[in-house]
């Protein structure tokens, strides 16, 4: 069954090739359409690893962000690009397409493009109209920003989360990385990045948010940054995250997930670095 079209975007699907391309690019080097040329222009990632092949290209239209899909975890060295068929790419446009029409903070897709290998064997690639003045979360704290700032941007970022979970966000690898930080203006913003394989939902539900609340603050853990964050920085992306909500707030807090944040979501306060395992021994509050 083939999914429904996408409003703004032209699909095109052959025996060897499938896309979905942003309807402001047309004229752009993908029209026609040359699926080996446009591979052709991401640079050479030789053992596969990490997020992808990613490199900026000028069109009349604007510039976008091309990413290379490519497989992670321990076959990631000897599979590199080749994907199984060529849906991965396509749902990962759909899903942020679908998701910024809902209000969502993400990044705006322009073009979801598979080109078949051999047999089942396909490679893939995404790209995203570029955002400007942008910095991902890592590259943020290990600047050293001014306290006041951090604190607004850890908002932000509480705000953007949880419009994402509210839109029916999944994100399957939600990480300091995967959050894009514009801090040039009065307000920060935080923008959700890198959507592959994420999926939407009717309704969040709690325990699904907090194991990606864990998992963000895990990578903090991974990073070593935790120390770079005050208790007034987690305070605050857990009240922006809650807004309020005091039956959320309560799910949260009861969940060993959440927990293990490193924040408590009733101003429960951490003595070191959190076990990701259990609750905190010697929480404050009530």
């Amino acid at each position: 069954m083939q999914p429904p079209p996408l409003r703004g975007f032209r699909a095109h699907r052959g025996p060897n090739v499938a896309a979905l391309v942003d309807e402001r690019l047309r004229g752009a080097p993908f029209e026609p359409l040359e699926p080996t040329a446009v591979f052709d222009l991401l640079p050479r990632h030789p053992d596969g690893r990490g997020r992808g092949r990613t490199t900026r290209l000028e069109t009349p239209a604007g510039p976008l962000l091309l990413r290379g899909v490519v497989r992670g975890g321990l076959l990631a060295p000897l599979l590199g690009d080749a994907i199984p068929g060529p849906g991965r790419p396509l749902r990962e446009v759909r899903v942020t397409a679908t998701l910024a029409a809902a209000g969502a903070p993400v990044v705006r897709p322009a073009l979801a493009l598979a080109l078949r290998r051999f047999g089942p064997v396909w490679r893939g690639l995404v790209a995203t109209w570029l955002e400007e003045g942008v910095r991902d979360g890592i590259d943020f704290l290990t600047g050293s920003p001014p306290p006041a700032l951090r604190t607004a941007v850890c908002a932000a970022a509480g705000r953007a989360v949880r419009r994402f979970h509210d839109a029916g966000g999944v994100h399957a690898d939600l990480h300091l990385g995967n959050l894009l930080v514009r801090a040039t203006g009065q307000t920060p913003e935080v923008i959700l990045c890198d959507l592959d394989r994420a999926r939407m939902a009717r309704a969040v539900p709690t325990r699904r948010r907090s194991r990606e609340l864990a998992r963000l603050y895990r990578s903090l853990l991974r990073r070593g940054l935790q120390d770079r964050l005050s208790d007034a920085d987690l305070e605050a992306f857990a009240q922006a995250y809650i807004a309020g909500d005091s039956a959320l707030a309560r799910a949260l807090a009861r969940n060993r997930r959440a927990r293990a944040l490193g924040v408590a979501f009733h101003a429960l306060r951490y003595r070191g670095p959190p076990d990701a395992g259990r609750p905190p021994s010697r929480p404050s509050g009530p």
